[in-house]
């Protein structure tokens, strides 16, 4: 993508979020589906001779269609405790899949039927346990201590408001929605449209006078379904409700910073394969399909200061 591609719409104020609409006029678009429409897949446990595993579960997909699940958003159904995917998944059409994903619900393991979503966990969730490897060229999950750390950044969501029985981040996130002060007042704002046009297939959102993250979808309705959703994420990594703003001239910067580095396959598959790249202090993630077409693009700015150090 050249910046030339690049439409940068009017921003709008949500609390302490600044959101840009993005229009990618080079993206093909693509059709499949995402949360929270995610009723026709099939979560389970998966078991070893210790019984199910923690860092990993089934996703059976018995429809025509394929779905797109963000990285970080939180899965509950038939599961013995609620989960969060680390990495973005692509589900195809009559497939099986084993998907890497971390524990939100510490105090929980048994069979409990719920429903399946329960929004997107905060960057600093969905970023905790993943370092930069200079030698590989992008952000890599460190296995041995992803858990851990996703756990300090559910403790310090969970002090905000008080513990919980099962320390459930999806509690966390449900009640504090409603109660906390920043969070309630975004919740609020959300009511009205955050699409301000038809074509839009990306957001930028920026925290306290940075860029925090930008996503695309090759499909805008996939944008336009979980867009409240990650808006409410990223407000729980605020601390105040100041509102600080970047300017369009900034968006286009953080654009042309990360398109500079060279993206290394890390996934392949039937489906198409999914890329990393980036530096000290960008993290991205493309997912393109077979004929190379862009599914989904991520890029996160790790130099934010609610990232440093998750």
């Amino acid at each position: 993508m050249t910046t030339n591609e690049l439409r940068i719409g009017p921003a709008k104020q949500l609390g302490p979020l600044q959101v840009w609409p993005l229009i990618w006029e080079g993206l093909i678009a693509h059709n499949y589906k995402v949360p929270p429409n995610l009723d026709g897949l099939i979560f389970g446990e998966i078991e070893d001779e210790d019984g199910p595993m923690v860092d990993c579960i089934q996703v059976e997909n018995p429809t025509d269609d394929p779905f797109i699940i963000p990285s970080g958003w939180i899965i509950s159904a038939n599961l013995w405790q609620d989960r969060t995917v680390n990495s973005m998944e692509y589900i195809e059409p009559h497939a099986t899949v084993a998907i890497s994903v971390s524990c939100v619900e510490k105090a929980r393991w048994s069979p409990e039927s719920r429903s399946i979503g329960g929004g997107r966990a905060p960057f600093s969730v969905i970023a905790a346990g993943f370092e930069f490897d200079s030698t590989k060229g992008f952000w890599d999950l460190n296995v041995s201590t992803r858990q851990s750390r996703v756990w300090t950044q559910v403790s310090r969501q969970e002090t905000r408001s008080g513990f919980r029985p099962t320390n459930s981040l999806r509690q966390v996130m449900e009640e504090d929605s409603q109660k906390s002060d920043i969070q309630s007042s975004v919740f609020r704002e959300l009511q009205g449209s955050l699409i301000s046009h038809p074509k839009q297939n990306g957001v930028l959102i920026a925290l306290d006078g940075q860029p925090l993250v930008t996503e695309f979808f090759s499909n805008p309705n996939s944008l336009k379904s979980t867009l409240r959703e990650t808006v409410l994420a990223a407000s729980f990594d605020a601390t105040s409700n100041s509102m600080i703003e970047i300017s369009s001239d900034e968006v286009r910067r953080f654009f042309l910073e990360f398109q500079n580095y060279k993206n290394i396959e890390i996934d392949s598959d039937h489906w198409g394969a999914m890329f990393a790249g980036g530096s000290q202090g960008i993290d991205t993630r493309v997912s393109v399909n077979k004929r190379e077409e862009i599914l989904h693009l991520s890029a996160i700015n790790r130099n934010h200061r609610v990232l440093l150090e998750v």
